[in-house]
């Protein structure tokens, strides 16, 4: 390996490092899912903010686990897209 495919290697650890330090995960709790389209609904909700890195709608617990860029959207922005599908958040 020469020294400049060393140097690409730690530049782009050192990127993946910087994105992965602003992923957060929030969990919202929501009420009014009653079945797959209903989860559907949320996921696709969600999924479609920028800055949403990955989505997983428990229908049975009545929650969405999300996994998003801070430095792009926030907490209350992952709510009211859900408020705005139709469920309610607690």
């Amino acid at each position: 390996m020469s020294f400049g495919e060393i140097k690409t290697a730690c530049q782009v650890r050192d990127n993946y490092a910087e994105v992965k330090e602003m992923s957060e995960q929030m969990v919202i709790n929501i009420t009014g899912m009653s079945c797959n389209h209903c989860k559907m609904a949320v996921e696709k909700a969600i999924k479609a903010l920028a800055g949403v890195k990955e989505v997983q709608v428990d229908l049975q617990g009545g929650k969405a686990t999300v996994i998003y860029d801070s430095a792009t959207i926030d907490g209350e922005a992952l709510k009211a897209v859900v408020r705005d599908a139709g469920y309610e958040v607690k």
